[in-house]
């Protein structure tokens, strides 16, 4: 029986992330999750001050999510919490040292997973491949959006 697109995505994921977790078992290193990779990535890559509604609204995720990966986050200690002077509601997310090496680590085992994935790929396969990748996310969000949901993240 042949598999459908669904399918055939959720295999590609798992093996990217048996691989990547097999690679980190080998370097003896307890990765971040991939949502506190990304929670990561943004605060390194903005300097300004980041909130917890920023990376809601960049990552695309749900308020419930963000709070419960940040108290991981606190209690792994790759995050610590200070107070706004401004408002007391808020918090400022800072990224400890320790967070940073993890963070250092994780993305050069994403480079050399992305290096196996594209090996014995055209430029122009892969070209295809992202904007049909680009394409179905599209209408996923599109029909996700006129089911009531609010996915808001440019495509």
């Amino acid at each position: 029986m042949k598999k459908g697109i669904y399918c055939q995505i959720k295999d590609l994921e798992i093996l990217i992330v048996r691989l990547l977790f097999n690679t980190v078992k080998l370097d003896k290193f307890r990765p971040p999750t991939i949502t506190q990779a990304r929670i990561m990535d943004y605060i390194l890559e903005h300097k300004e001050e980041v909130y917890q509604k920023d990376l809601e609204k960049a990552l695309n995720l749900r308020r419930a999510t963000v709070s419960e990966v940040l108290k991981t986050m606190e209690k792994k200690n790759l995050i610590k919490r200070e107070r706004n002077s401004l408002d007391a509601r808020s918090k400022k997310i800072i990224l400890l040292e320790n967070s940073k090496s993890s963070h250092n680590k994780i993305k050069n085992n994403i480079a050399q997973l992305e290096e196996t994935l594209i090996e014995n790929i055209t430029k122009e396969e892969l070209e295809i491949f992202t904007a049909v990748l680009k394409k179905m996310q599209y209408n996923l969000k599109d029909k996700y959006n006129k089911q009531g949901g609010k996915y808001d993240k440019t495509i």
